[in-house]
């Protein structure tokens, strides 16, 4: 079964990435006593973070001779099938900085440590928003988050005051009402931005607005889940959101969506506030000149739920949670759990490593969403209307169902099932969505389809 998963994640090996190492200044210990602590980091795309990692491992090892912590940043979909290879070769790391694709793969391959003690030694446990930990059945936490990536809507305000539209969108049909209504060809126009290559965007999507609804892609027992009404019903939103999308967005993935908005082809899309932070762009956000074109014509919200009744009640801060997690079969354990509590417990690090990316990595602390300081940054102070709205985002995520989009999670009970993290990650469920809406298969067949798959995913 093991064997399968590698397989299946190695589909997603991305081409041309970008690998970097964080290299430490000379130990003048002698060779035999330097402990190195390999840490793989998937933030390749965001050379800012990347940057930050880098001079704070130099830090950390300049204050601890005899430990060298040495960085390998990569694409995020290379971390579950380099882990694999390093298992295999001997050679695994020894701590791993990623999202759900990789730390829920390693789950459910019962691969990780438990980082419990390290929460509870950095007084987390009692300022972290609950829904921030990923606890398994033994009641153990396998991550140590670092921050959440809240999925939203962003709309351009111009094209829908020239339609009569009003924002925010307080239920999918009214989503879909107005995608039908930007969308106008002939003018270089489409309502919806909507990832439809394969390559994880559009599964992203599609579960972010499953969970939201109540659905699952798997029972408490671990069972598939695919066969149900609300599935069908996602699959059918996604259809008409789709109907909405120019005709390369097959071409697009997560950053062709984004470029998709950016670039004035598509009114509304989907995506975490990184759209933003690229749209500011420098001093503000780090990446270029930017779009200032688009700063104050962009609007943001949370997705919304089944209906306008439900709106703001029901509307979910659909969360991904990165973070570090330590390899079981670590021989430097110890030492990966120093850095990473040296790395995270001091709260102005904290709060520079988040600031590095703004708008994009919000705070999973209640202390520090909650404190006017860590807002008073250039970037918000650009856009102080998305203030209130990413600090109710995460708040809501802090008081609202566990809602973590990459992982499916039972509200009532904090049932975690990491193989759902594996479906997403091996395109199983893009290959459901992709053949239901471009290849216009029977969705009865589409859904066994996937049953199929999901079942082959959960060990016995």
């Amino acid at each position: 079964m093991l064997r399968t998963h590698v397989s299946r994640r190695s589909l997603l090996k991305a081409t041309g990435g970008l690998a970097i190492a964080a290299a430490a200044p000379m130990s003048t210990a002698g060779a035999q006593e330097v402990r190195k602590v390999r840490l793989m980091h998937t933030q390749a795309g965001d050379p800012p973070m990347r940057k930050w990692f880098i001079d704070a491992i130099q830090q950390y090892n300049t204050l601890n001779k005899g430990v060298e912590v040495v960085a390998e940043f990569i694409p995020w979909n290379d971390a579950y099938p380099k882990v694999q290879a390093g298992i295999q070769s001997g050679s695994p790391p020894d701590l791993i900085h990623g999202d759900p694709f990789a730390y829920g793969a390693l789950m459910a391959s019962n691969l990780l440590e438990p980082t419990t003690d390290i929460i509870k030694a950095m007084g987390w446990d009692k300022d972290m928003f609950p829904n921030a930990r990923v606890i398994l059945r033994d009641g153990n936490d396998y991550l140590v988050p670092t921050w959440i990536e809240i999925l939203g809507l962003f709309y351009r305000k111009d094209w829908l005051a020239e339609k009569g539209i009003t924002a925010p969108f307080k239920s999918w049909d009214d989503v879909i009402r107005a995608g039908r209504a930007l969308t106008e060809p002939a003018k270089g126009r489409w309502g919806v931005g909507m990832g439809l290559k394969r390559a994880g965007k559009i599964g992203d999507d599609f579960v972010s607005i499953l969970y939201g609804l109540g659905g699952h892609l798997y029972n408490p027992d671990r069972t598939p889940a695919a066969d149900t009404p609300v599935f069908r019903e996602t699959l059918e939103i996604m259809r008409q959101l789709c109907e909405c999308s120019p005709p390369d967005a097959v071409e697009w993935e997560y950053a062709g969506v984004r470029t998709g908005y950016k670039s004035g082809k598509v009114g509304l899309h989907l995506y975490e506030p990184r759209t933003m932070t690229e749209i500011l762009g420098q001093p503000f956000g780090g990446y270029g000149s930017g779009f200032p074109q688009l700063i104050d014509v962009t609007g943001w919200q949370l997705l919304p739920g089944r209906s306008s009744e439900q709106w703001p009640d029901q509307a979910i801060a659909r969360a991904s949670l990165e973070g570090f997690s330590i390899l079981k079969n670590s021989p430097n354990k110890a030492e990966a759990a120093k850095f990473v509590t040296w790395l995270l417990q001091d709260r102005a690090r904290y709060t520079s490593m988040l600031q590095t990316v703004p708008l994009m990595e919000l705070p999973l602390l209640s202390s520090v969403v909650n404190d006017d300081a860590y807002w008073d940054h250039p970037s918000y102070k650009r856009v102080p209307d998305y203030v209130p709205a990413l600090k109710a985002a995460a708040n809501t995520f802090g008081r609202g169902k566990i809602v973590n989009r990459k992982m499916d999670v039972y509200a009532d009970t904090g049932l975690v099932i990491p193989e759902s993290s594996v479906a997403l990650g091996s395109l199983a469920v893009d290959d459901a969505v992709l053949s239901y809406v471009l290849e216009k298969k029977p969705i009865d067949q589409v859904i066994a389809t996937l049953n199929e798959k999901l079942a082959r995913f959960v060990k016995s």
